[in-house]
């Protein structure tokens, strides 16, 4: 019976120091930029309830340097030349992806190019990112409506 207990307790001693053990959250400042181009539109951008889905390639820290799909709907424009948007988001990274919703503003300018202003939430993650949760801040232009557009994000993420 001894004997038993002691293999019991040896092979339970295994499994536990073979299991990876959970790692503590930690809070990761995130900086970096967006560059991304529409893939496809429905309905007519700007009005309300149309649709925009943009590609592009990101360089953050953390991730390095990855690929992001952004998919947002324009709302009711509150005057001419102001067009908010809220969407959702996918960075994918060599060591996992970052899952995201934000809300933006972007602002016809006089000379027809494009800013962009706004703000988001880091809602999950996978492989290293695993759990992740935060909040960001962007800015950004365009040099025309249907051109790439380049943003400046910073923020936090805790994962």
């Amino acid at each position: 019976m001894r004997r038993a207990c002691i293999l019991m307790v040896a092979c339970l001693l295994a499994v536990a120091v073979s299991v990876p053990l959970a790692h503590a959250a930690t809070k990761h400042r995130v900086s970096g930029t967006l560059r991304a181009v529409t893939f496809s539109t429905s309905g007519t951008p700007p009005a309300a309830g149309s649709k925009v889905v943009d590609v592009g390639t990101l360089k953050t820290r953390p991730g390095g340097a990855g690929a992001v799909i952004l998919s947002a709907t324009f709302l009711t424009s509150p005057s001419p030349g102001t067009y908010p948007l809220t969407g959702t988001g996918k960075a994918f990274y060599q060591h996992g992806t970052l899952s995201f919703k934000f809300a933006q503003t972007a602002t016809l300018q006089p000379n027809g190019s494009v800013n962009y202003a706004g703000k988001g939430t880091i809602t999950g993650g996978t492989d290293t990112f695993s759990g992740a949760r935060g909040k960001f801040t962007f800015t950004g232009s365009a040099a025309a409506p249907a051109s790439a557009e380049t943003l400046k994000v910073t923020g936090s993420v805790i994962y």
